[in-house]
């Protein structure tokens, strides 16, 4: 893994090694940006002992030497490192090649983060805009993904959710095409045990309109195929959307190989109750999450571009 990257997916250094104090470590965070060192002016102060010194932050970290301004600013950090590092694992697990696209809600705003119009196999944390849910581009350079919608409509509709994706796994397009709807055929398809939804309508998300269409079959759910075209998934934060839409599309998978060996016949198939479904526990709560995010963030990393 390359530094730059590896700042990315990680973050900036944590410590600071001042040589005047020995072994001693001043802990600081990066208010600004994971790829920027914070500078300090250390100055002579007044001394209860040796090596006592004051450290002047820079005008634009002002305000941020405790409390909260130094922590949000390093909760933004992590975010857009999150959103960019999700457009990765898309691309590199196979659920979308040259298109598709991950964003992330700014916490307690009607604002998110969106990758510009690139694979999101090349998104990067230093190049994400800001958006609102009226599809208003509020900061960052580059031109958005003309389905933006998607993004900005479900956020509209569901103060609930935090992270969005959308993306064009093939499994779960043919089971569209084919007249199949999603099935619990395994342990961690039980996240989808409500049922997921179908948007019919052929066409890209390019308006209003459709982005609150979509939302509307969408509903309270996790996630919607959509006919000929992808999935949408929409969870509580970035990290649980993603590793839900990857779930989806496995599940998608097995389906499609249990409806084969059964030689096209549905109704072979021993699919979950509802009750055994709901016995696997959340497949998409934070324990679960966590553990299959630190996996698909490392090996997506590991994996070359295009796989």
């Amino acid at each position: 893994m390359g530094l730059a990257r590896h700042r990315e997916t990680f973050g900036a250094p944590r410590h600071l090694q001042l040589p005047f104090l020995g072994r001693r470590r001043q802990r600081l965070g990066d208010p600004l940006q994971s790829e920027r060192r914070l500078h300090l002016d250390l100055r002579a102060g007044r001394s209860r002992g040796p090596g006592t010194f004051r450290a002047r932050l820079p005008p634009q970290a002002a305000g941020c030497e405790e409390g909260g301004g130094m922590r949000a600013a390093r909760s933004m950090n992590g975010l857009r490192r999150d959103v960019a590092l999700a457009n990765r694992i898309i691309e590199r697990f196979g659920l979308s090649g040259a298109f598709g696209h991950v964003s992330a809600r700014i916490p307690g705003t009607d604002r998110f983060y969106f990758p510009t119009r690139r694979s999101p196999g090349l998104a990067s944390a230093g190049e994400l805009l800001v958006l609102d849910t009226e599809g208003k581009i509020l900061s960052g350079k580059g031109t958005p993904n003309s389905e933006l919608w998607i993004h900005a409509r479900l956020y509209a509709a569901r103060p609930d959710v935090g992270g969005v994706v959308h993306a064009h796994p093939p499994a779960s397009i043919c089971l569209t095409q084919i007249g199949q709807p999603h099935r619990v055929v395994h342990n961690q398809g039980g996240a989808f045990h409500a049922g997921v939804p179908e948007f019919e309508r052929i066409s890209l998300i390019r308006t209003r309109e459709l982005g609150d269409l979509l939302a509307r079959k969408l509903g309270a759910g996790l996630a919607v195929m959509m006919r000929g075209h992808g999935i949408t998934t929409a969870l509580p934060d970035v990290r649980a959307a993603t590793v839900a839409a990857c779930m989806l599309e496995e599940s998608a998978g097995m389906q499609l190989r249990m409806l084969a060996a059964a030689g096209g016949d549905p109704a072979r198939i021993r699919v979950y109750t509802r009750e055994e479904a709901e016995s696997m526990g959340d497949q998409v709560g934070p324990r679960v999450v966590e553990r299959a995010w630190e996996y698909y963030s490392i090996a997506a990393e590991a994996r070359p571009l295009g796989r």
